[in-house]
């Protein structure tokens, strides 16, 4: 009778552990990991913004206002972390507190509203660009892409040329197949090509659109002249990981900086 009991006790427990596997495996965004912030063993700390807005409409997960940034950036000063563009991690040390802010996507306000607070704190930021989308409405237009790249706390990276208007389930699907390896790697390249062409200095940072990636695309890139790739896994780095795919916060509304900073 008793081990008959045990018996069912097992079957219950491997049921339970069966179907939490089962819902791990169908999270909507398969590549970002859940905020760890009681521990802080690595030094390095990647900010992912994007719109940057002072209508309460627009806010949202991937937008915040102008107020919200900058005092993000003066918290971290006031914390001592060293600001960093994504270039720079090649050379900090292991005992600094480093901050890289990074934006996505090229939107007008990294020019505007960004920039402004990033010289006013003597911080650094480097700015992932789509560069399908330069010259449209919300945009940066080529001009003020060249303006803000002549800023010596700003470095711009590479945000694919039209990858980025994939939707996610298409992305996902281009980077399952590896066989579309090159075809991807064709337009990081391109885009790339256009950027330099615009601001006159090499783009050799990058950032997956919606953090999907491949081994296979990832070493290609860096064959072809790309240093660091980003990802959306939501985690702390290490300057040892530099040459590897690097993970970031999203800061969006719901997102307490003060529960990330050391």
């Amino acid at each position: 009778m008793r081990n008959k009991r045990l018996l069912t006790l097992l079957l219950i427990l491997s049921t339970i552990m069966c179907n939490t596997a089962a819902q791990a495996s169908v999270l909507p965004y398969h590549n970002i990991i859940p905020i760890q912030t009681s521990t802080h063993s690595n030094n390095v700390l990647i900010l992912m913004y994007h719109l940057i807005s002072d209508v309460p409409s627009h806010w949202s997960d991937f937008c915040i206002s102008s107020a919200e940034l900058e005092a993000d950036v003066k918290l971290l000063s006031e914390k001592g972390y060293r600001f960093c563009t994504v270039s720079e991690l090649a050379t900090v040390s292991n005992d600094e507190k480093i901050a890289v802010i990074t934006v996505d996507d090229g939107y007008k306000s990294d020019y505007t509203k960004i920039l402004p607070i990033i010289k006013k704190y003597n911080a650094k930021a480097t700015f992932f660009v789509f560069g399908g989308a330069l010259n449209t409405p919300e945009y940066m237009s080529s001009a003020e892409l060249l303006a803000l790249s002549s800023n010596s706390c700003v470095e711009i990276g590479n945000h694919s040329y039209l990858l980025h208007e994939n939707t996610i389930p298409q992305i996902r699907a281009l980077y399952e197949d590896t066989a579309n390896a090159d075809s991807i790697v064709e337009d990081f390249m391109k885009n790339k090509a256009i950027l330099e062409s615009i601001i006159g200095k090499e783009v050799t940072s990058l950032s997956y659109p919606n953090g999907f990636h491949n081994s296979v695309v990832d070493q290609k890139l860096k064959n072809n002249g790309v240093v660091t790739t980003l990802l959306t896994q939501e985690r702390y780095e290490s300057v040892a990981n530099v040459r590897q795919p690097l993970g970031r916060f999203n800061r969006g509304r719901n997102t307490v900086l003060a529960n990330l900073v050391k």
